[in-house]
């Protein structure tokens, strides 16, 4: 039996575009094409984050602290006959949030680790540094913030570890010692290298007798127009340490914001002892970064380390797993850099901890790619206006 035409015209179409539709389906289905496979989710790099409190969080990695402040809504009813709006209510829940934040940054001050089991609450003179923690935590900056459950608001609230407004500026007035010593002296200083030891005159030398010799005036050359030198460039001798990494062999350092290091016969090699407080502060004792891509993220970027920084491996722990021991062969050589470069005046030393299998979340919430965009459009100025307009 025969079909009629117009049948076979109507079955054209929907077949051609089954069977045109059907190839990518089947092809994005397939398991055997291995470019189209599932990329399997990459693991989370674990941050040096420690939580001093259930609302505050230490940030070794970005050097900062941040809190998080929570407020309900205040009553809407401001008096018999007056309510407050919905956007004044808003408002006033976010103040509430700061406020509570802040209360949050004073004790989280308060509670950071500054050297071996030592905080600003059990060092002398708690008072005085209790007030000096009040006026650094009005120098925060809403980090992030967000809307929760039953009206209530969400604020975290972020100070630097380091600068004049930062936790730095009371930390290392807690530690500073009276008066700033200089580093010890190395044993191998004298055949280190030859501009570690200064060019001595005999002081009885006879004077060389100087025969006069006569000079020709030069003659007069007219003056180049453009007097313009170009700057010379910066020659980085690759033979000069610029910073110090140390390298540890697990994840049980307990993390302080003043780490000490001892050799193995136990002097002290680096701390608070040899730092000015002005140093201190502006750069911090030293920098945790988890891991080898992070160093040499660091190291593009000019970081403290600088471009050319040696790297020593600790051979242990002490003052209950807070303060890193190196071996003497080492510290005798950081000891010879110092007395020759001053390698350790600006505290350019990077902690390498390795990564451990606990993963502490922080508490502000990465930017997706859309709100950095959006971030970008906000902060484009304004066309200004030409005299032809």
């Amino acid at each position: 039996m025969k079909c009629p035409k117009r049948i076979l015209q109507l079955l054209v179409v929907p077949l051609t575009m089954l069977f045109l539709c059907s190839g990518p389906v089947l092809a994005a289905t397939s398991p055997k094409d291995p470019a189209l496979a599932p990329t399997p989710p990459r693991p989370a790099t674990v941050y040096p984050i420690d939580m001093l409190s259930p609302v505050a969080q230490i940030d070794w990695y970005t050097g900062t602290l941040n809190v998080i402040g929570i407020a309900a809504p205040p009553s809407q009813t401001i008096s018999p006959t007056v309510t407050a709006s919905p956007a004044a209510m808003n408002i006033l829940t976010r103040f509430a949030a700061i406020e509570d934040g802040r209360r949050n940054l004073i004790k989280a001050i308060m509670a950071i680790p500054v050297t071996a089991n030592a905080t600003l609450a059990s060092l002398p003179n708690p008072e005085l540094s209790l007030e000096q923690a009040t006026e650094i935590a009005t120098h925060y900056k809403v980090a992030d913030e967000k809307p929760l459950k039953d009206s209530q608001y969400q604020v975290v609230l972020q100070i630097s570890l380091t600068g004049k407004t930062g936790a730095a500026a009371v930390l290392v007035n807690a530690i500073k010692p009276a008066k700033t010593v200089e580093f010890p002296d190395s044993t191998i200083l004298s055949s280190f290298s030859p501009a570690m030891t200064d060019t001595k005159v005999p002081v009885n030398s006879e004077p060389v007798p100087v025969t006069p010799v006569a000079v020709k005036p030069a003659k007069t050359v007219a003056a180049p127009t453009d007097t313009t030198v170009p700057p010379a460039k910066a020659v980085i001798d690759p033979s000069i340490p610029t910073g110090l990494i140390l390298e540890l062999k697990d994840a049980s350092l307990k993390r302080t914001f003043c780490p000490s290091i001892y050799d193995e016969n136990g002097r002290l090699i680096y701390g608070a002892l040899y730092i000015t407080p002005d140093n201190a502060i502006t750069y911090g004792y030293v920098q945790y970064l988890p891991t080898p891509e992070d160093i040499r993220i660091a190291q593009k970027i000019l970081s403290r380390v600088g471009v050319n920084p040696v790297t020593v491996a600790a051979s242990g722990l002490r003052d209950n797993d807070t303060a890193i021991v190196i071996s003497t062969a080492d510290a005798e050589q950081i000891l010879a850099w110092q007395s020759a470069y001053h390698l350790l005046d600006k505290c350019p030393v990077i902690i390498r901890q390795p990564q451990s299998g606990e993963s502490v979340a922080s508490f502000i919430t990465p930017k997706s790619a859309k709100d950095k965009t959006k971030d970008k459009k906000k902060k484009k100025p304004a066309k200004q206006p030409t005299d032809s307009e």
